[in-house]
């Protein structure tokens, strides 16, 4: 389980003491009140489905736990939050005791089964029963870019794939990778909370761009926003040196998408490099969205090294403004915050 750095809260005005046993890769800060938005899945202990969801103030204090069940035990990797809910993605990345009694990897992609999309309350007194559980057809999904309410409804944006995109959790039923099925598209994923029906009631594809790692300016998590990049997967370019990603697929551009001109941009690293998951860092706290910086790591795969790669980062296109070269090879990665000095007490 995703356990980064953390074994429980505790709240000295409370008492209250997280009791799951898991927590997730992808918190959120909340950017209204500056809470950390958490959850953890087979909370009880390995194969259950049982789930938590936390809330926690900047000065560490749990304000919230929520225990909920979800439809299958699955691999829960990220999520997203509104203003009023947190929306939970449940994929047939499946695990089982019998898997592992088997010496099979923990996980596995069935494609005979359904997606779920959960959403539950953030309010005062909310509890499981409150989650509701909207269902559409089998896909593969993992990164969320954001979420955000427009009236009733929820927006999800999260890219999709047919099939599934890590090979290292093979196919339940033995069916080999699919590479073509396991390019991922940017999607937006709709519920109406005001429907009485557990269907979606849109899913809208957003680009042609392939891609994964989505990122957003951090300050509008949850809230309408503009901006959003991630990796490309871009195989239409020439490729010299294999070295793709953690997950092993290429990642050879970085993509700028804006949602409200329909527009986007596009960096190739060249032939012999990969990239790493992006980061925003504003240029200032009340900066405007999308004002400020991307950093990202370059393989540089041919000379066994890395690079570290600043852009401008709503005009991506004409390249890094700045590059630190690292003396050594980073090992892939992924998954990584800013934070300014002032911010973490330097």
């Amino acid at each position: 389980m995703e356990t980064e750095g953390f074994t429980h809260f505790f709240n000295d005005k409370t008492g209250l003491k997280m009791t799951g046993q898991t927590f997730t890769a992808h918190p959120k800060i909340d950017p209204k009140t500056g809470n950390m938005i958490a959850f953890g899945y087979a909370s009880t202990g390995l194969c259950t489905d049982d789930c938590t969801f936390y809330e926690v103030t900047p000065e560490g204090e749990l304000v919230h736990e929520i225990w909920f069940k979800v439809p299958y035990y699955c691999m829960m990797h990220d999520f997203g939050i509104t203003e009023d809910y947190a929306v939970f993605n449940i994929m047939p990345s499946i695990g089982s005791w019998e898997r592992l009694e088997k010496g099979l990897p923990h996980f596995g992609f069935d494609t005979s089964m359904p997606v779920y999309l959960g959403v539950l309350p953030r309010r005062e007194g909310a509890t499981g029963d409150d989650i509701r559980w909207f269902k559409t057809s089998n896909s593969f999904n993992s990164h969320v870019m954001n979420a955000f309410q427009e009236g009733s409804k929820v927006h999800f944006d999260i890219p999709v794939a047919k099939n599934n995109m890590f090979p290292f959790f093979p196919d339940v039923n033995g069916a080999p990778f699919n590479g073509q099925e396991a390019m991922s598209y940017l999607t937006r994923w709709t519920v109406d909370m005001a429907s009485n029906s557990d269907a979606f009631e849109s899913e809208v594809q957003l680009t042609q761009t392939a891609g994964e790692f989505p990122r957003i300016d951090d300050r509008f998590a949850g809230q309408p926003y503009r901006y959003g990049w991630m990796l490309e997967m871009d195989y239409r370019r020439p490729v010299e040196l294999k070295g793709g990603s953690a997950g092993g697929l290429l990642m050879n551009c970085l993509c700028l998408i804006d949602h409200q001109t329909k527009t986007e941009q596009h960096w190739w690293c060249g032939p012999v490099s990969s990239l790493q998951e992006p980061c925003f860092i504003p240029r200032a706290k009340d900066a405007a969205e999308g004002d400020g910086w991307i950093v990202q790591i370059c393989n540089r795969l041919e000379e066994h090294r890395s690079d570290l790669l600043l852009f401008d980062a709503l005009d991506i296109e004409k390249g890094p403004i700045a590059t630190i070269n690292i003396p050594i090879r980073m090992r892939f990665g992924l998954h990584g915050n800013w934070a300014d000095a002032e911010d973490v007490g330097l």
